[in-house]
């Protein structure tokens, strides 16, 4: 044993100085987002690369004032207030103008998707009379100036076709005035930034965040009149819920902390016992950081919040243990198999419910379930270890501590000599569970776990709808190994059967880098149709027909160069026209793939955007909002069949220990009648389940059989059941105040975990004194 002591204080050591060196902190907000498998992988790594793409770093700034004027003038001082912070911003002037140009000089290139088919209707004699006569209505209309200018060598007005693609990259509408983006009503000036770090980068956004803020209130302060700066952004909403969270379960730990130490104060007197009773949960604490350290190359702060609560269960070893000890008059000796034995079952199955949450499909999760088993495991380890050379042999309990657990053993011993009451109490429980769930209700709508404030929610959706006009949350994916010309082949082809799912009414509209630039391969089909069908002899009497002066147009450029201009390339871009309109639209995908999107809005008929998806190769249907809900409900299932699995091997495991059903029931069924019964009361509340409650659900199982176990084995040695009866009520207490707290969080989530273990570790307490009374009987056969 003393040389376990020391290889023990020797990897503490070991540990302390690894922590020190190598701790790695993160608030990597990708920690709350699903992981697929099977077909729903690819669904998950496109989630995972739109997390980290342009678009989810984009964001949108709106000032608004009571007239333009002041509006442009505070945007103007705005963007450069945000100029030292690590963003990238751009009023789409500076980008758009050479873009713009480029596709006038290209016009006969960009005409149609399917120019082998358009072209020769377009001009035809029939068609290019057409042509001329919206050039004709075009120059008397107030657009007259603007028309003018590029009618010269444009008079079929072709780049029209062109320009209105790449307008609708705006859905909302927006006008370029004195350099700033402005809204069609006046009064808003738009900004558009993106952010340097990534969107789910925690730290980096939470300081990029109080950055804007102070920006904005500086802006404010110097604007001449009241003005508005608002702001919309997914990484502003991630920031909040991760900050809410991290609140709330400071704030529940804190008060469970404090709860927890008066309790140990009030039941064991001595202060001297409290450092003792919570070395356990600092060596636990320590093991648990290490583990993650070493199994992710960092730690989660979440993890540090909501894993500190896990390793206050750990607090139930040292009780019953300095229970045992003091209450036996320092007889060591005295029960103390039974007792190592109750604690390393408990361990065994709180490591197993820990364990399982691993495989549930989330980065947090899974941390967390590292955390806690290994911190539980060594929590227990450092109880054996350590506490007995604590407790000196001749101390005693002091009498508020003996009159305490006098009470309870007393109490106890009638709950377990009324078998009537008992039999009523498993019955009801029995009967909740059989009343309750049939009425189960799963909410796996993982939006549903997180309470979005309603000023930042209502603010992001004036931002949206006044700059970005309709969005959705749908998206296709068309994903390749194939160069950036491959995929613009793809892309130009999707696009075509787009316009006829849009022509037919099944699609509101899409966004698409089609309306940037199109494939060399569609570029050139174009520019040969021209050259097969356009004549200069065909243009002009089409131009004379219509009373205009053909010899005052030059059709094809001086000396036909446009004509001749190769097709615009990607490369051919600015590097700020490529970062800004070009890069949001590719996402990188594993196995050096890349995946190239198109951003859906109006859905009307999902079916027939999955039969279109369905004969191209490589493309993907992506609904986030779907998705998201799929996964969590695959993660519910999975964690579902986990935890039947899981019961069936710690009752195998008790079954292959006790060797007597009687004693088996005892100790593993209360845990499970608990956990169903909970599930039935709130399925009977009105309370839609989701996948929180699940996790509660095993830590309940894990952490539930623990009463039934401690209980059975101070009974099968007829000991004296004050100390076990006190070490009983005090685990549950102390478990009730670092979980069921978390009852009356404002997160759902953490409130479903509260909600769950809060009732179930009280009533695997309550049933597994009842099944005591009603089914234990000593390994000699004598009744109770």
């Amino acid at each position: 044993m003393n040389k376990l002591r020391f290889l023990s204080v020797l990897f503490l050591l070991l540990a302390s100085v690894y922590a020190l060196r190598f701790l790695k902190l993160t608030t990597d907000l990708e920690y709350f987002l699903p992981e697929g498998s099977g077909e729903s992988q690819i669904d998950s790594e496109v989630l995972h690369a739109l997390s980290q793409s342009e678009l989810s770093r984009r964001i949108v700034l709106m000032v608004s004032a009571v007239e333009q004027r002041r509006a442009i003038a505070v945007a103007k001082d705005l963007k450069s207030e945000l100029a030292s912070l690590p963003v990238r911003l751009s009023s789409g002037a500076e980008v758009a103008e050479p873009l713009v140009a480029a596709l006038v000089h290209h016009r006969y290139q960009f005409i149609s998707n399917n120019p082998e088919t358009e072209l020769p209707r377009l001009f035809s004699a029939q068609g290019l009379s057409r042509a001329v006569g919206e050039l004709k209505a075009a120059l008397a209309s107030p657009a007259a100036p603007l028309v003018r200018a590029g009618a010269v060598q444009d008079p079929l007005l072709l780049s029209r076709r062109a320009l209105e693609r790449f307008a609708n990259l705006n859905t909302s509408q927006l006008q370029l005035v004195d350099g700033v983006l402005v809204t069609a009503d006046g009064t808003q000036a738009v900004l558009f930034a993106t952010s340097d770090a990534q969107a789910f980068d925690g730290h980096a956004q939470t300081e990029l965040w109080s950055g804007l803020e102070a920006a904005f209130a500086k802006v404010r302060r110097r604007a001449s009149g009241p003005v508005m700066i608002e702001a919309s952004a997914l990484s502003r909403f991630a920031v909040a819920a991760e900050k809410s969270m991290r609140a709330d379960v400071t704030r529940v730990g804190s008060i469970s902390s404090i709860a927890i130490l008066l309790l140990l104060w009030l039941v064991f007197v001595r202060l001297r016992y409290l450092p003792i009773l919570m070395l356990p949960l600092g060596v636990g604490f320590l093991v648990g950081t290490c583990a993650c350290q070493l199994a992710f190359g960092h730690i989660h702060a979440m993890t540090f919040a909501f894993g500190s609560s896990l390793i206050g269960v750990c607090i139930d070893y040292p009780i019953h243990l300095v229970n045992h000890l003091v209450l036996r008059d320092g007889a060591k000796g005295e029960g103390s198999q039974s007792v190592l034995v109750a604690l390393l079952l408990g361990c065994v199955t709180t490591v197993f419910g820990l364990g399982a949450m691993g495989w549930g499909g989330l980065p947090g999760l899974r941390e967390i379930a590292v955390f806690g088993a290994s911190g539980v495991f060594a929590a227990f380890l450092a109880t054996v270890l350590w506490l007995p050379l604590a407790v000196n042999d001749k101390d005693e309990a002091p009498p508020r501590h003996r009159k305490l657990a006098a009470v309870f053993g007393q109490g106890l011993e009638v709950l377990l000599r009324r078998r009537v009451p008992a039999y009523v109490c498993l019955a009801l429980a029995a009967g909740l569970c059989l009343v309750g769930l049939p009425y189960v209700r799963w909410e796996d709508d993982p939006s549903k776990l997180s309470v979005l404030d309603p000023y930042i929610e209502a603010e992001d959706a004036r931002v949206r709808r006044a700059a970005l006009g309709q969005e959705g949350s749908e998206f296709i994916v068309l994903i390749s190994h194939a160069s950036e010309q491959g995929s613009l082949v793809a892309n130009d082809a999707l696009a075509a059967k787009l316009d006829r799912l849009v022509s037919v009414g099944a699609l509101r509209g899409y966004n698409s880098l089609h309306n940037v630039i199109w494939s060399e391969e569609l570029q050139t089909r174009n520019l040969t149709s021209v050259k097969e069908y356009l004549t200069l002899e065909r243009l002009r009497a089409a131009l004379e027909h219509e009373g205009f002066a053909s010899e005052a147009f030059e059709p094809f450029g001086e000396n036909n160069v446009d004509l001749a201009l190769p097709p615009l390339r990607l490369a051919d871009l600015s590097k700020d026209a490529h970062s800004a309109l070009v890069a949001p639209w590719f996402i990188s995908l594993s196995g050096g793939r890349r995946g190239l999107l198109t951003r859906l809005s109006g859905v009307k008929d999902e079916a027939a955007l999955k039969a279109l998806v369905a004969g191209m190769p490589g493309a993907r249907y992506v609904n986030v909002a779907e998705f998201r809900a799929n996964a969590y409900s695959l993660f519910r299932s999975r964690m579902l069949l986990l935890l039947a699995v899981g019961m069936v091997a710690v009752g195998a495991l008790l079954a292959a220990h006790y060797r007597r059903w009687r004693l088996v029931v005892c100790s593993f069924v209360p845990a499970v009648l608990a956990a169903l019964s909970t599930v039935g009361l709130l399925a009977l509340s009105g309370q839609p389940l989701n996948l929180m409650h699940v996790l509660g659900l095993l830590l309940v199982l894990g952490m539930g059989v623990d009463y039934g176990i401690f209980l059975v084995e101070s009974l099968k040695g007829r000991a004296w059941l004050g100390g076990p009866a006190l070490s009983i009520s005090m685990a549950c207490a102390s478990t009730v105040l670092s979980f069921g707290l978390l009852a009356l969080s404002a997160s759902p989530a953490l409130s479903a975990v509260g909600q769950m273990i809060g009732w179930g570790v009280v009533l695997s307490m309550v049933f597994a004194v009842a099944s005591a009374a009603v089914f234990f009987r000593h390994p000699e056969g004598t009744p109770t």
